[in-house]
């Protein structure tokens, strides 16, 4: 039962009014939305009373005003009164639809911008930190300390504590303790941004980066593996800064661990190739699989192929030992762990020769629209179907029914891509999807809690491994699989 205070009550300092934003939502079955509501008063209570005018039948709602849409369609009417005066309320409409697949904006990220990493934490939300705004009048291309969190219910952004160190190029993996460890990548520095050895930890819940002991060699595009012993296999990577891939040369063959419960880096033995634009997946059987990559920049008038060798790491011996090679040469592709156990690697650049007029879009590349599977039991990579489009650059997230959607990414022909496509392994086939709401390379997508894929940042022209003349992007959407 709601009691209206007596009118001696509401004369003493009266409520003007009460304002809800937003005023008209539209949301999927089961979708969610976060209101404000704001009392104009002068002093006193300013706290509103939530309701649906149509009961439990339009969703439901919290004291602080976050709604749930019902599992049917319809339109509804959400209320906020304000608790010292119930007379006075404000209301939104709410329309409620059956869920829609593809791409949806969610808006922009504070600071962030271009090349920085995405990482999913216990909590649901996602830490993105770093960036580059990439190539500059001064030819910079430098990293950012920023970072920031994406809430999936209120679908916003919000700016958290820097880290400690700029950076792009980096990695971020989240450990079993529920921290962040982010390591290396490009600083500050005028023409070539110095690489770094660096490292910290995020600790969501005291929100803070704390500054961890060095690697041992700086490491630009380097991959960081979470092994099942909680400790992270840190291999390759470059050595130097520049402008972009492939600028990262000499390539490191080196690998190192870094133990959280000694907090420290210690040596992993080496690889049997330097690389650096590869890919390290960890495997079901505890070992991973280190993927192609480039091992040096060409000279002018060359040509710099990438890699079709592949090796296996294996924790209990702390040995790297090769395995088959890969069909086609590979590097600024993506590995992605199949619900069966199987490794699908696609696209990527399988030759590039030396920037010889930045911006002109002269610069010869060989882009691949190939994919193979790679079969841990038999240690072979063998053909499955082709993309749609060729791709580098572009990102490929394992859905939660076992499908792989691949987006974006750069196409010699084309340049940067706005394109989708799913890889359904059950048929070995690819299937193009709609585009997103900009073209994107180098992004970020990972795999939310609902089931949905966040995607964001990148470079609209150029990606990470062509950082001349790019526009690098601060927008975000997320893609619902259709059904």
């Amino acid at each position: 039962m709601t009691v209206i205070p007596p009118p001696s009550q509401l004369s003493t300092n009266p409520i003007i009014s009460v304002a809800l934003t937003p005023s008209m939502a539209f949301l999927p079955t089961g979708g969610t939305q976060q209101f404000q509501a704001n009392v104009i008063r002068q002093q006193g209570d300013l706290t509103v009373n939530w309701s649906i005018q149509e009961g439990s039948a339009g969703g439901e709602v919290t004291s602080l005003g976050l709604y749930t849409a019902p599992a049917a369609p319809g339109t509804f009417h959400l209320i906020a009164a304000a608790a010292a005066d119930p007379t006075k309320s404000a209301s939104a409409t709410v329309t409620v639809g059956q869920p829609m697949a593809g791409f949806a904006p969610v808006g922009n990220m504070n600071r962030i911008l271009g090349v920085h990493t995405a990482t999913l934490l216990a909590n649901g939300q996602v830490l993105m930190v770093g960036g580059s705004q990439g190539y500059t009048e001064d030819f910079e291309q430098a990293g950012q300390r920023d970072a920031e969190l994406y809430d999936p219910v209120a679908k916003r952004f919000t700016t958290t504590v820097n880290m400690t160190s700029p950076r792009d190029f980096h990695t971020a993996t989240l450990l079993q303790n529920g921290k962040v460890l982010v390591a290396g990548g490009l600083g500050v520095g005028l023409d070539q941004p110095p690489a770094q050895s660096s490292a910290e930890l995020f600790d969501p819940a005291a929100l803070s980066f704390t500054a961890i002991g060095e690697m041992s060699i700086p490491r630009v595009a380097h991959t960081a593996t979470p092994l099942e012993d909680g400790r992270v296999l840190i291999a390759g990577g470059g050595a130097s800064g520049g402008f972009g891939f492939p600028a990262f040369d000499p390539a490191t063959a080196t690998a190192e661990l870094y133990d959280p419960a000694a907090n420290k880096f210690i040596s992993a033995g080496t690889m049997g190739a330097p690389r650096y634009a590869h890919t390290a997946t960890a495997l079901g059987n505890g070992q991973v699989l280190v993927v192609g990559g480039f091992s040096s920049v060409p000279i002018p008038g060359s040509v710099s192929t990438a890699l079709t060798s592949a090796e296996i790491y294996d924790p209990v011996t702390g040995k790297f030992v090769p395995t088959g090679k890969m069909g086609s040469p590979r590097g600024g592709h993506t590995a992605t762990l199949l619900p069966d156990g199987k490794v699908l690697i696609a696209g990527g650049l399988s030759a590039v020769s030396p920037l010889s007029s930045p911006c002109s879009g002269s610069t010869p590349t060989v882009v691949s629209a190939t994919a193979e599977l790679y079969d841990p039991v038999t240690g072979t990579f063998n053909p499955t179907g082709h993309m749609t489009v060729a791709r580098e650059e572009h990102t490929a997230t394992l859905l939660a029914d076992g499908k792989v959607l691949i987006v974006g990414g750069n196409s010699a022909q084309d340049g940067t891509l706005d394109s989708a496509e799913i890889y359904d392994p059950a048929t070995g086939v690819f299937t193009a999807l709609g585009s997103m709401g900009v073209p994107r390379s180098a992004h970020t997508a990972i795999l939310l809690s609902d089931g949905s894929v966040l995607i964001a940042g990148g470079n609209a022209a150029g990606g990470r491994m062509d950082m001349l003349c790019l526009l690098a992007l601060g927008s975000a959407e997320v893609f619902a699989e259709p059904h």
